[in-house]
């Protein structure tokens, strides 16, 4: 099912750490392994064996990803920042400018930053930037979702009102958010901006003195333009249309019980189902 797709992802970036995944997933291994054992006695680790032992995959996968061992950096590859005048100050030996030089720690965190001064500063940072973009990637298959939800109950009043304001919302604010920080990652910006003044100075309509590049603040209020105008037509047109149809249906009964009442007058006997939800009232609630 799709939490059990998603969830264990989104608990290994959460609980990354090669030791603790490890101990997880050799659980999870031992209840697979024992799986016949346990169930009759032991039904619900029967029936959780597969899910623990996924989370013990993703958390340790996560865990080589923050090369995180019990808070110990694992030197697995060589080090892309080196210490030349043994003072504490690394450097970096890698082409930070991205320009064609030689590349960064080959996969997950560079062991360097463990221990160092601003190491807390940095991975939390980097954790919290991971977290928005599979976060926002989750709620976009959500979305994806909802639209198939619609378009196989052939609902075009969900899909027009709901669907599309509501990817055009998700994308316009939440996308360019995940925009931001990837290309923030990818291209060296001598005055780069803060991510959440950007957003604050795009909602607020205010000006953003430090864009990403040229023309990306007028691309950016375009966006808060289309997001705004979103809220209206996801929150407002669908109650009216129920109510409309809900009136319609009612009118539409009570005819039918008018046309049954002649009928036993004139001596027809019908099946009595002339009057049913006669007396519901719509809810804007609902």
């Amino acid at each position: 099912s799709r939490p059990f797709a998603i969830s264990p992802f989104i608990f290994g970036m959460m609980y990354g750490d090669v030791g603790h995944g490890s101990l997880l997933l050799m659980a999870g291994a031992w209840l697979v392994q024992n799986a016949e054992s346990l169930r009759f006695s032991q039904p619900v680790l029967f029936s959780a064996r597969y899910l623990v032992l996924s989370l013990g995959i993703f958390a340790t996968f996560a865990g080589f990803m923050y090369n995180d061992f019990f808070s110990i950096g694992l030197q697995l590859f060589p080090s892309g920042f080196v210490d030349k005048d043994g003072n504490g100050q690394f450097t970096p030996t890698y082409d930070v400018t991205n320009s064609g030089g030689p590349g960064p720690y080959p996969f997950g965190l560079d062991w360097a930053w463990v221990g160092a001064s601003n190491e807390l500063l940095y991975v939390n940072s980097l954790k919290m930037k991971l977290s928005v973009l599979f976060g926002v990637a989750q709620m976009i298959v959500g979305l994806l979702l909802r639209w198939s939800n619609a378009l196989y109950e052939k609902n075009m009043t969900d899909f027009i009102f709901e669907c599309i304001p509501m990817m055009i919302f998700m994308l316009c604010f939440f996308g360019w958010m995940d925009v931001m920080i990837l290309y923030k990652w990818t291209h060296p910006i001598d005055n780069a901006p803060n991510i959440i003044n950007s957003l604050i100075c795009m909602a607020m309509g205010q000006q953003d003195n430090n864009p990403l590049w040229d023309g990306s603040v007028e691309l950016a209020q375009t966006l808060m333009k289309f997001t705004v105008l979103s809220v209206p037509i996801m929150l407002l047109p669908k109650p009216f249309i129920l109510l409309f149809q809900h009136k319609a249906e009612q009118k539409k009964s009570k005819g039918e019980g008018h046309q049954l009442l002649r009928d036993e007058e004139e001596g027809v006997v019908e099946g009595a189902h002339g009057g049913h939800g006669h007396g519901e009232e719509f809810e804007f609630g609902e």
